[in-house]
């Protein structure tokens, strides 16, 4: 779809944005989607800390259940794939929110 104002026109794709999926938040903060990606980077911290847990265990005598070691990884690819899915909607309507028209 294509927005225009003031003689800009900007086009934005439909479906999956491999980009987002990619850098996640900072597409999102480079996209000036400052909300979403400052949210992603609180749910980040978390994880990393309990990331750094897992390999910590890993490489000590420490044991977790082998679920445990899983579970950063999964969790951040599905952040990864909803930002990958959602991105181009947040985009339109960050468009639509600052006065841009849709052009068909």
């Amino acid at each position: 779809m294509n927005y225009t104002k003031n003689d800009r026109i900007i086009s934005v794709a439909n479906g999956f944005n491999i980009w987002a999926f990619i850098f996640a938040w900072g597409w999102l903060l480079s996209r000036g989607l400052w909300s979403h990606g400052l949210l992603v980077m609180l749910i980040y911290i978390p994880i990393y800390f309990f990331h750094t847990i897992v390999i910590a265990s890993i490489t000590s005598s420490m044991k977790l259940q082998e679920l445990y070691y899983l579970t950063p990884t999964i969790t951040l690819a599905a952040i990864h794939l909803y930002i990958g899915f959602k991105g181009n909607q947040w985009i339109r309507a960050l468009l639509i929110r600052k006065g841009f028209e849709i052009i068909q």
